[in-house]
């Protein structure tokens, strides 16, 4: 594999890193709505359109990024590397299209007509419409969780060896791992955890986890470009 793909896949994964982080503060900026559900004040508000749009391109990034980890780990942990991709494929999928429904069907379709509507079977339809794809965003992110959980503790068993860094990658997946546990338990469960942790370790553990892995690809890919390749010497 060409170190110019490594190292592309490293940006992209310290730049999921970024994205997480929009995904998480940008939501804290929403301007307050008098119905949680229809939310036509957001019709207009950038903050939330810049959310939704940033939650389409992550999961691309996630999954671009994850695939240089398999490219170079591929014939040390094959099973491992199989079974990360393939539920990165689904998580990235899922989330994506979880994302563009937010996005396109009820942010510009739906919540747009309701905003310019009168009548009270419109209003009506419109509102069973948001209603619907409310439900449906939950039944996926079901497998989002599960998905992403799979993943992430395959990719932790194809990242760990003897070296320092590779480890703390690969504690790092784990780590990811159980803060998908956890929140799942928490949104179809029970809490197991006082509110507000979350909040706190997920935007201190994940997105520093992903930039790290990021500098841990790149160094796969070799020291420098002009010096042989740690890729290419597999």
């Amino acid at each position: 594999m060409s170190e110019r793909f490594i190292r592309s896949t490293a940006v992209a994964q310290c730049a999921s890193g970024l994205t997480t982080l929009g995904l998480i503060f940008l939501s804290r900026g929403f301007r307050p709505v008098a119905d949680a559900l229809t939310a036509v004040e957001r019709l207009d508000d950038p903050i939330y359109v810049l959310r939704l749009v940033v939650g389409v391109v992550h999961p691309f990034l996630v999954l671009f990024g994850a695939l240089g980890i398999a490219a170079v780990r591929v014939t040390r942990s094959t099973g491992a590397v199989v079974t990360a991709v393939v539920f990165l494929v689904l998580w990235a999928g899922t989330e994506a299209v979880q994302q563009a429904i937010a996005l396109v069907a009820v942010q510009w379709t739906w919540r747009a007509a309701l905003a310019g509507a009168t009548d009270a079977d419109t209003l009506l339809r419109l509102r069973s419409h948001i209603e619907s794809a409310d439900g449906l965003s939950d039944a996926m992110f079901l497998v989002i969780l599960m998905a992403f959980v799979v993943a992430n503790v395959a990719l932790a068993v194809a990242t760990w060896q003897a070296d320092p860094l590779s480890r703390v990658v690969s504690v790092g997946f784990v780590l990811a791992a159980g803060l998908g546990v956890i929140s799942g338990l928490t949104s179809f469960g029970t809490g197991v955890l006082p509110p507000g942790v979350m909040a706190v370790l997920y935007p201190a553990l994940q997105p520093p986890a992903r930039i790290l892995t990021g500098i841990w690809l790149w160094r796969q890919a070799g020291p420098s470009p002009g010096a042989p390749s740690a890729v290419a010497a597999r």
